[in-house]
């Protein structure tokens, strides 16, 4: 299992740092509107992904029987097809009476395809098949960068970027599918009904929760966009990726190991568990900040054009701190939601979701750097709540 583990993580930190080439690969191809527009798309399509599922995918970690999480699993897929499709028709339909942007009508599939790729990749991790998870990041990673460089010949804008979100995620899908075919043809679909009633928690609580984590760490693109435009919010994306994805390295590919390992830890030993995690996490984070304050600036140039993605830098330079805070500590999420606390959860998300509307509504006169710093003050507060509430419950 060890030698499961250690290739499960190697091979994720292999995808992620794929990605992390297609960051300069991005900001060299493409201008700081068009990618402006891509975080906006993923900004709505985002929490979206949480709300198709009802996170009943969530779920699928906690039940012994296979019959009882494949049928959770198939719930997953089943519910996030027909709100999809739903939500496209809304969107479709408000297009003949507002003035809406084109690329709205592509966030439902966008939305759709990161539901579909993140509930097989649950179901892989909960049957313990992690190298099949492992391949298909690989080859998510993969078929990004290359529908990324496409961009340089085909010349469709923001389209291309956008794309580059959602054909790799149906590919990994289908090659999860498949595999999943293979070894188990007889997903049971019947008593669809118990399965949703005795998991109620999870649409009741735990979704709503992290819907509203989810579009609280979008909050910052919705109000850039707003206040400053589509341009500023490209250079906002492009230093949020420069600064999180050496550390999603890390935390991402331990994210999903970590849930599995707590929700099969004694009750008596989750927390010093939990709080070891978060503790080393710490520890690289810091590291990592401390080298990119001292250094950021040599390694961004050989990477990037400074003169064109200069505002990105600066920003980096705040916005290293949220990364800091995030990397680590929104690891206790996963302890709240096993120890089955999801009301404790939704009222956190719901605190510290409104502080940050009333900052940022202050903030509104503010310039774009003031306005990362007041987000750097209210993740710190967020996170060491959301501490808190997992040590005393």
């Amino acid at each position: 299992m060890k030698r499961k583990i250690i290739s499960f993580l190697g091979s994720n930190i292999l995808s992620q740092l794929i990605l992390l080439i297609a960051v300069p690969l991005t900001g060299r191809i493409y201008s700081d509107y068009e990618i402006g527009v891509l975080s906006f798309t993923l900004s709505i399509s985002a929490p979206l992904a949480y709300f198709y599922t009802l996170s009943y995918n969530k779920a699928i970690m906690l039940p012994g029987k296979s019959e009882e999480y494949s049928m959770l699993y198939a719930v997953s897929i089943f519910l996030s097809i027909t709100i999809s499709l739903i939500s496209f028709f809304i969107i479709l339909i408000s297009t003949l009476f507002f003035d809406i942007d084109s690329y709205f009508l592509i966030v439902p599939l966008v939305a759709f395809s990161q539901s579909l790729y993140s509930a097989s990749k649950d179901i892989l991790i909960k049957k313990g098949l992690l190298n099949i998870v492992s391949k298909s990041m690989i080859l998510n990673s993969i078929f990004a960068v290359i529908i990324i460089l496409s961009g340089y010949y085909i010349k469709l804008s923001y389209w291309v970027l956008i794309l580059s979100y959602v054909i790799p995620n149906f590919l990994a899908t289908i090659f999860i599918l498949f595999y999943l075919k293979i070894q188990r043809r007889n997903f049971v679909y019947r008593e669809f009904y118990n399965i949703i009633i005795k998991y109620k928690s999870f649409p009741l609580h735990q979704m709503p929760a992290y819907f509203i984590n989810t579009f609280n760490a979008e909050l910052p693109s919705f109000f850039i966009k707003h206040y400053f435009g589509e341009a500023i919010l490209g250079n906002y994306f492009m230093a949020s990726k420069i600064v999180n994805k050496p550390l999603s390295l890390i935390s991402e590919s331990l994210n999903g190991l970590i849930y599995k390992d707590l929700s099969e830890t004694n009750k008596a030993k989750l927390n010093k568990k939990m709080n070891t995690y978060v503790g080393l996490l710490f520890l690289v984070s810091l590291l990592f900040a401390i080298v990119y304050l001292i250094f950021g600036e040599y390694f961004f140039s050989l990477f990037f054009d400074i003169n064109k993605w200069r505002k990105a830098f600066d920003m980096s330079k705040i916005i290293i701190f949220t990364t800091i805070i995030s990397a680590s500590f929104s690891h206790y999420s996963s302890g709240v939601l096993v120890k089955r606390k999801n009301k404790i959860f939704l009222v956190w998300e719901v605190i510290t979701t409104l502080v940050l509307l009333v900052s940022f509504f202050l903030g509104k006169s503010s310039t774009i750097d003031l306005f990362i710093w007041i987000y750097v003050g209210v993740i710190l507060f967020r996170y060491l709540l959301l501490s808190l509430l997992f040590n005393k419950s």
